[in-house]
């Protein structure tokens, strides 16, 4: 009897001792989850260290669990990382919209664009909600940095040119403008080279030249890249100026061949080349031959499959 009773006593004392244990853990897993809310703007690698080491079995309530999910998300988005391992995302932006949070209503327009970059789902979104999306993000423009800002202005020109929307030119300018007044030439070149790519998909031809040399002024390295020789190159064949075509071909070939490791972009870039060289021949008298691209289709089928098979024997 005696027996059982000091049994009874070690049992009641760990249960004790546990929950203790179990509570003061509850209670420092939400001071690390405060700590982060300063740590997000200034130090979100912290912040994510910090999130990271906070058991996610852990019994929050509803407001902190949400917390805890955006200010992952946040973290990553503010470094540059993937949110692909955001799924629960959406429910905690559609948590603080509900909740009428006007403080993050900005942050959650920016994540949201930044979740479905990331998740490959732009798609399932038409142009007209992307734009939609990145209007609602203009609302809150004086939050914004020069930067951000000139980034939607990008955005939405990007869009609104997929959907021949009238004013895609002057969101194309007005990023371009304001990119260059904060020095980001870097950005401004992007812009410009993807504003000259849908006005050659408009027929504007010279225009989107001009645009291109504007690029190859500012920054001479970017004017020596295969996509911007092969928009040129594009451009003057569709200006019946064959001469000045082969002649942007042919350096976009010998640029190629130079640096055509880069297989993130190379079947694009290949493509492209081999089927402006069959409308290039085809224009200087030489018969029509469609079996060259057929056969470099079939090589990068290839390619394809060998590469697969050594990821997976590494795997």
């Amino acid at each position: 009897m005696e027996k059982m009773r000091n049994i009874l006593y070690i049992c009641i004392m760990l249960l004790g001792i546990m929950c203790f244990v179990g509570c003061n853990d509850c209670h420092g897993n939400k001071k690390l989850l405060a700590q982060t809310d300063s740590l997000l703007q200034s130090r979100p690698d912290s912040a994510l260290k910090l999130l990271n080491s906070i058991e996610k079995d852990v019994g929050f309530s509803e407001a902190e669990w949400m917390k805890f999910v955006w200010n992952c998300a946040q973290a990553r988005y503010r470094m540059g990382m993937s949110l692909v391992e955001d799924s629960l995302l959406p429910g905690a932006i559609h948590y603080y919209r509900e909740q009428k949070d006007s403080s993050r209503m900005l942050d959650s327009y920016l994540l949201e664009a930044s979740y479905y970059k990331w998740m490959k789902q732009e798609e399932r979104m038409d142009h007209s909600q992307v734009i939609e999306l990145m209007e609602k993000i203009l609302q809150y423009a004086d939050k914004l940095s020069v930067r951000e800002r000139s980034s939607v202005f990008y955005n939405l020109g990007l869009n609104m040119a997929l959907i021949n929307h009238p004013s895609s030119s002057d969101y194309f300018e007005r990023s371009i403008d304001m990119a260059l007044a904060a020095a980001d030439t870097a950005s401004a070149c992007h812009y410009m080279r993807n504003y000259a790519t849908a006005l050659a998909n408009n027929r504007e031809y010279v225009k989107s030249n001009d645009l291109l040399r504007r690029v190859k002024r500012l920054m001479p390295a970017v004017g020596n890249h295969v996509m911007l020789q092969i928009t040129f190159a594009e451009n003057f064949l569709n200006l019946h100026q064959l001469d000045s075509a082969r002649y942007y071909w042919n350096q976009a070939w010998a640029n190629e061949q130079n640096h055509g490791g880069d297989k993130a972009e190379g079947f694009s870039v290949r493509s492209a080349l081999v089927q402006l060289k069959t409308v290039l021949d085809y224009t200087s008298g030489t018969p029509l031959d469609i079996i060259t691209f057929g056969r470099f289709a079939d090589s990068v089928r290839v390619e394809m499959r060998d590469q697969n098979s050594v990821i997976e024997q590494q795997l």
